[in-house]
């Protein structure tokens, strides 16, 4: 009896297994319970030939690679086993930098202004610069405020002279713990941030024409002879600019058309808005050509048609290009053209279908030319309209109204609708074009278009319009309105 109760007593007995600290079974490695590191820092043991290793991301090296704040494990053993233990690490990233205070400078500079630029360290920065790039260069300076000097075609920077070349940049870099590479932190840009001031230096604008007083061709599609000046815009930003033409300012406008009535001395000056506006100077510059124009009436086909439609393809029609003076040449291109050089052609309608286009470009003794084309149209010109006999203005969106279901070259159209005593139930007349469908969706079956709506039954119409030669055309039908 006593027997059985032992051995009753030693099975309900609770046991706790207490694995032995990596501390004490490897006092070598030296092992924190918490660490602070950077991203893809390594948390490392000191080499042991006998020992192996097994990280929660199942690497076996005796190294972690840092990526993120989290906690892991590792198993630790010796070659055979014997000895085993696990420990639980809390890992920790130096934080990033940011920035809570943004360089807000967005400012155009003239000359002899300054400047003074302030970087405000944000939390968790370690060290402020400012990185100045100017063309290809770059320069850095190790303080958290520059002050800027503008002159003529140099800057000061913290009394440091720089050739202004393009447009410098001004970037303020704040680094983290981690970037303990301050001279170039390419490998630790992970805890870097920059933030960049816009600073626009204003420079004198420069302006000219490329060519001497000249002579010039008039260009009929332009309406004269096109001014484009060379401007130094690489140095500056083109909308900041006003350009005055004879004395006109027209904003942006950096290129203008001499009219033939206007040609003479031409004059150009341009102003830097803000700088100039500043009284500055400096900030403005001229120049001036004088434009004069060949007579423009050696290249005028005045005899020349415009584009015409043709409505039946067996006629000829004759196309004059012939100019005011003498010594003009031509040069025609289109279909059927045969003899190219002749000035005035004459066109078999029957050599195309739809459009023909014919082109002539004429050319005087000065070397100046002109292009011309006439469209020429065919088409069957035949008025033609279809009514129908049936209409459902019942308001499901299908057959609602009456209207010519096909019409073709149909002008100053006319319609009436009659019940069968004769009386007039509907009127429409439209002038000119026939109307689209916006404007005049048909009849609705209401008297008038307007009042009651009208019974079911036939109703007569009479329609009357125009062809496109004017004659008279009439027509009558019957018209059945159903519900």
């Amino acid at each position: 009896m006593l027997r059985k109760f032992f051995i009753l007593a030693f099975l309900s007995a609770s046991f706790t297994i207490w694995a032995t600290p990596c501390s004490i079974v490897f006092p070598q490695l030296q092992i924190s319970d918490s660490v602070m590191k950077c991203r893809l820092d390594t948390l490392r043991f000191e080499p042991q030939a006998s020992l192996m290793y097994l990280w929660s991301d199942s690497s076996t090296n005796p190294y972690f690679i840092v990526r993120d704040t989290e906690i892991i494990w590792v198993e630790i053993s010796d070659s055979v086993g014997i000895n085993t233990c696990k420990k639980t690490i809390s890992i920790h990233l130096f934080p990033i930098p940011e920035i809570t205070t943004p360089i807000d400078i967005d400012t155009i500079l003239c000359f002899g202004d300054t400047l003074t630029l302030n970087a405000v360290e944000p939390s968790d920065a370690t060290f402020v610069r400012w990185e100045v790039t100017i063309g290809t260069s770059r320069d850095i300076f190790p303080d958290s405020t520059l002050n800027i000097i503008f002159d003529s075609s140099n800057i000061l920077i913290n009394d440091s002279s720089r050739n202004l070349v393009g447009h410098p940049n001004f970037a303020a870099v704040f680094m983290g713990y981690c970037a303990v590479n301050w001279i170039d932190p390419t490998d630790t840009v992970r805890y870097t941030v920059r933030d960049t001031a816009l600073v626009f230096f204003a420079r004198s604008p420069e302006v000219n024409f490329d060519f001497s007083d000249t002579i010039a061709c008039f260009d009929f599609d332009l309406g004269g002879f096109e001014l484009v000046p060379t401007f130094n815009m690489a140095h500056s930003d083109a909308p900041q600019y006003d350009w005055i033409w004879n004395n006109q300012n027209k904003g942006n406008e950096n290129t203008f058309v001499v009219p033939y009535e206007n040609q003479g001395m031409q004059f150009v000056e341009v102003r830097h808005r803000f700088c100039y506006g500043r009284g500055i100077e400096g900030y403005s510059a001229k120049d001036s050509v004088d434009v004069r124009f060949w007579d423009r009436r050696w290249i005028s086909p005045y005899r020349l048609i415009s584009d015409t439609l043709v409505c039946n393809r067996g006629i000829r029609v004759s196309l004059n290009a012939t100019a005011e003076i003498q010594n003009t040449t031509y040069e025609w291109s289109g279909p059927g053209i045969t003899d190219t050089l002749n000035p005035i052609q004459t066109v078999y309608v029957g050599n195309f279908t739809g459009t023909g286009n014919f082109t002539v470009i004429l050319r005087d003794s000065a070397g100046c030319q002109r292009e011309v084309s006439v469209d020429i149209r065919t088409e069957f010109c035949d008025p033609s309209l279809e009514m129908p006999n049936v209409f459902t203005p019942n308001g499901d969106g299908v057959n609602d109204y009456f209207r010519p279901t096909l019409f073709h070259r149909v002008y100053n159209f006319h319609l009436r609708v009659y019940n069968r005593s004769g009386r007039i139930v509907y009127e429409f007349e439209a002038t000119g074009d026939f109307p689209s469908e916006q404007e005049w969706p048909g009849w609705n079956g209401r008297i008038g278009g307007t009042g009651s709506e009208a019974p079911e039954g036939v109703y007569f119409w009479a329609v009357r319009y125009d062809d496109i030669w004017g004659r008279r055309h009439r027509e009558q039908g019957t018209i059945t309105l159903l519900r």
